[in-house]
Formats: structure tokens, C-alpha cells, sequence
């Protein structure tokens, strides 16, 4: 997620590379929107998905985030778009989508663990349903996520955050609202 701004902040400085990251992912998530509704029902789903989503304070804000959360909805948005152009066409190439898709989603933020989990399974089990070219649709569906195995390591330096530590909100209850009890204490 912080691929964006690192390449733009030479041109802008750290606070307006934020700023043209944000607005580039913005226009990515729109992109990535129309893409997403095309691909599962046609041209117009498309126009009216990034319709409807303008209607929404978060998609509103989206450029306004100085921090990598535009980047990683962009990520996770295109990789949605992604995975259902591959299983809307479960072949071979379509497979390989889908397993880029999910590979881009890891590849965002740890939260895309969210997204890639049940992506897996629905794309296993439409490989498990392909027939009999099984094997050439698994191997098109697992060469992308071993690829994106290996961009995660460049992603993700020795000291990331864990997924388990991200989720648990102990730390929030303690820290910012202030609460003593027992259970949301350090050591977490």
C-alpha cells in the first residue's frame, strides 16, 4: 500500500504524495468499481455501482485519507474485480485472475487475509467443478499466489504488524477510551 506514495513523494513531498496517492487510489477504486459490476452483470451494473458508491461518506473521504487505507481499498477493490472476472470464466486464464486477484489483496495489507480467505475457497471449489482440466486450472490458479508469496516478503518487512495483533481492540479499549478492567489491561 505505501507503493504509491513512495513513488510519488520525489514529485510531491511526503504530505502531498499522501494527498496524490489518495486521489490516484480513489480514482482506482472507481475504476475498480465499474470493473466489478461489469464483469458480474454487464456495462450498466458497472456505471451504477460507481453511481451508488457515490453516495456514500466513505467513498466521498476516500481522497481526503493521508494514510495507506485509499491504497489498500484500491488493492482490495480491484482485486475483488479481479477474482470475479476469473470465476465468472473458470478456465484456465480465468483461474489465474482470480489467483491475482487474491495474491493482490494479500499483497495490500494483512486485512486482505480477510478477503482472500473465502476468495480461496470459492475458487477451490470451482476448480474442484471445472472437470477435466483440473490440474492446468489449479496450477493457473496457485502460480499467481506463489508469485505474490514472494512480493510479500517485500511487502512485508520482519517487523509488520500481525494479523492477530491488528484485530484485537484490548489496546483501543485501554489507550484511547480509557478502561481499567481486567480484561483489556497489558499484556496483551
Amino acid at each position: 500500500s505505501g507503493l504509491f506514495p513512495l513513488l510519488l513523494k520525489p514529485g510531491f513531498g511526503t504530505v502531498g504524495a499522501f494527498r496524490a496517492a489518495a486521489l490516484l487510489s480513489t480514482v482506482l477504486v472507481g475504476t475498480g468499481l465499474y470493473a466489478w459490476g461489469r464483469v458480474i452483470a454487464g456495462r450498466l451494473a458497472g456505471v451504477l455501482t460507481v453511481v451508488v458508491a457515490l453516495g456514500f461518506a466513505p467513498m466521498t473521504r476516500l481522497p481526503r485519507m493521508l494514510n495507506y487505507y485509499p491504497e489498500a481499498t484500491a488493492f482490495f477493490v480491484i482485486g475483488a474485480a479481479m477474482f470475479s472476472a476469473g470465476l465468472m470464466h473458470p478456465k484456465r486464464r480465468g483461474l489465474a485472475w482470480a489467483g491475482a486477484g487474491i495474491g493482490l489483496a494479500l499483497c495490500a495489507d494483512v486485512r486482505g487475509l480477510v478477503w482472500a480467505v473465502p476468495w480461496t475457497a470459492a475458487a477451490l471449489w470451482a476448480i474442484g467443478w471445472g472437470g477435466e482440466n483440473r490440474k492446468s486450472a489449479a496450477k493457473a490458479f496457485f502460480l499467481p499466489l506463489i508469485l505474490s508469496f514472494f512480493v510479500g516478503r517485500w511487502a512485508y518487512p520482519a517487523d509488520t504488524a500481525s494479523f492477530e495483533s491488528q484485530l484485537d481492540v484490548r489496546p483501543l479499549y485501554h489507550l484511547l477510551h480509557g478502561s481499567e478492567m481486567p480484561e483489556h489491561l497489558p499484556p496483551y
